[in-house]
């Protein structure tokens, strides 16, 4: 386009009106589907497999209480002295144990009042006796 001015001998004002038109939008790429399906991939996998984390902890950890001594039986273990047992004690802690293959049993350490009754007992001067007493037993938890 050229444009050419001429200058007219006549002074008279001449008006040039400029108009500007905004640019088509630049053309974008089409977004497809796959790229949100490719984004929302990943981010499940993440969600399942922490779902699947805390259920595996849930079921295969064992956390020992303090008055509690867990008894695993089962599988082979090897002693501090090499030998094996088909058992092993955990007094105090956390173990993972594999259901197929191990059986967990709780038992309990906190003390048991025990109830002890004499009645007609005869001391040494021939004197009867009833006597009542609690006796408070408790497991060691040392091995």
């Amino acid at each position: 386009m050229n444009f050419q001015l001429e200058l007219s001998p006549n002074p008279q004002p001449t008006i040039v009106e400029i108009a500007q038109a905004e640019s088509p939008a630049p053309l974008s790429a089409p977004t497809e589907p796959e790229g949100s399906f490719a984004a929302a991939v990943p981010t499940a996998l993440a969600i399942f497999g922490a779902f699947l984390l805390i259920w595996f902890l849930n079921t295969f950890l064992r956390i020992c209480k303090p008055n509690e001594v867990l008894i695993l039986s089962g599988r082979k273990h090897r002693t501090k002295d090499g030998s094996g047992s088909s058992y092993r004690v955990i007094f105090g802690g956390r173990t993972i144990c594999i259901p197929i293959l191990e059986q967990v049993k709780i038992m309990d350490l906190t003390s048991m009042p025990v109830p002890v009754e004499v009645s007609n007992a005869y001391s040494q001067g021939g004197v009867p006796l009833n006597i009542q007493a609690i006796a408070n037993v408790k497991i060691s938890n040392n091995p």
